[in-house]
């Protein structure tokens, strides 16, 4: 406030301090150009010169915020176009997380026209058309998208291996799979993209290769390790089935298992059964001993019984090993009856059989207690034991016979 009244008080000075010298002289102001003169007073022509000079001013404020409103306003036509588009972007994207796919076309597929735009919008609106079932379309804009987009083409690329394995167009997606490999030949989601198009194309061995370097345990990983298994116990029981069978190939289908299944006991018990049907019983027991050494695998003990082993109290030592790891395995006791049978200690195979069906109840073990008991020259108990086998329904065949 006291600034502004002694601003006022010095104007008021000077204007009449300013009034004094107008009156005593006027000034003289002569301007001359060619043949064309202007005279006028001094004091006029300041205040002339002050009023051009204000109404410059003016007009120069008045341009610069007409300018201001222009640029302004195509500002905010651009930023509203913006928010357009990242508004589709924003639903386009949503609507393909929640997998509403006509909505998420429809957004998505506007805004990837742009070229200033990034790729995502692109293969968003590609794989919403493919799960719309327009996958010819989709593949055209991923193809367009790889035109536009080149920095970008591995990412397109993967889009396009997914939607040609969806489609079930196998060699497209090999080819597709080569173009990436060659671009990132060190990239580890390869690997699980050549998982996918492995077990696609049925191809189950390749396809176990690669599980360790894409992980364990997962759905997919179950899957590829469960049918290939079935693949490689289905072609052993095949060959054990044939006629004549040919040791070569044997050995070369056991070579192509993968080593992580060579311990599954399902796989190693049909392999085991190939090498009975070959006449290999050698390797046989020798492949039954050390998987049985590691692992309890109730069904390699019984093919283990059926062995002809020209050493049979070494069958019997390992067996009587095993036991101390598994004492209440009844398929076990059965068995060490069965070698005990063999080497004709009768007391033993006697002792052992019966522990095996106070344990559990089969066929097989009421056999061989009668053949005990026959050899013992115990007529009548033995025919009862047969009796009791024979009102037993075989759960398998009576093959352990000694």
């Amino acid at each position: 406030m006291k600034r502004w009244l002694l601003l006022g008080l010095v104007c008021v000075i000077a204007g009449i301090f300013l009034l004094e010298l107008i009156q005593r002289d006027a000034g003289y102001l002569l301007i001359s150009v060619l043949d064309t003169t202007v005279e006028t007073s001094f004091w006029f022509a300041v205040l002339v010169l002050l009023v051009v000079i204000v109404f410059v001013y003016l007009t120069i404020r008045l341009i610069r915020r007409i300018l201001g409103t222009f640029v302004h306003s195509t500002a905010w036509l651009r930023g509203r176009r913006t928010h357009l588009i990242e508004r589709q972007y924003r639903e386009g994207l949503l609507c393909f997380l929640t997998e509403n796919w006509q909505d998420a076309s429809k957004q998505l597929s506007a805004v990837s026209r742009r070229k200033d735009l990034p790729v995502v919008r692109s293969i968003a609106a590609a794989l919403s058309l493919a799960k719309l079932g327009d996958t010819a379309r989709a593949l055209n804009l991923l193809e367009e998208a790889e035109q536009e987009f080149v920095e970008d083409r591995v990412w397109i690329l993967k889009a396009r291996l997914r939607l040609q394995m969806d489609a079930k167009k196998i060699e497209n997606s090999e080819q597709t799979f080569r173009d990436l490999k060659q671009l990132v030949p060190h990239d580890r989601h390869l690997n699980v993209l050549e998982l996918e198009l492995r077990m696609l194309s049925e191809q189950w061995t390749q396809a176990a290769a690669l599980l360790p370097s894409t992980g364990k345990g997962t759905k997919k990983s179950t899957v590829v390790e469960t049918t290939a298994l079935d693949k490689f116990i289905y072609a052993l029981d095949a060959l054990a089935k044939t006629s004549d069978i040919d040791d070569a190939a044997v050995d070369e289908l056991w070579v192509q298992v993968p080593k992580k299944f060579k311990s599954e006991p399902r796989l190693v018990n049909a392999y085991v059964n190939l090498l009975l049907a070959s006449g290999r019983a050698g390797l046989a027991e020798d492949i039954i001993v050390f998987t049985l050494d590691k692992q309890w695998v109730p069904e390699l003990i019984d093919s283990y019984a059926k062995i002809s082993s020209s050493d049979t109290e070494k069958q019997l030592a390992n067996a009587e090993r095993w036991r101390k790891k598994y004492p209440e395995s009844s398929d076990l006791l059965l068995t060490l009856g069965m070698l005990s049978a063999k080497n004709q200690l009768w007391g033993k195979a006697r002792a052992y059989l019966e522990q095996a069906l106070t344990l559990r109840e089969t066929p097989q073990a009421y056999y061989v207690l009668g053949l005990v008991a026959e050899k013992l020259g115990e007529s009548d108990l033995s025919n009862g034991y047969y009796k009791k086998a024979a009102g037993i329904n075989w759960s398998v065949s009576p093959e352990k016979r000694v």
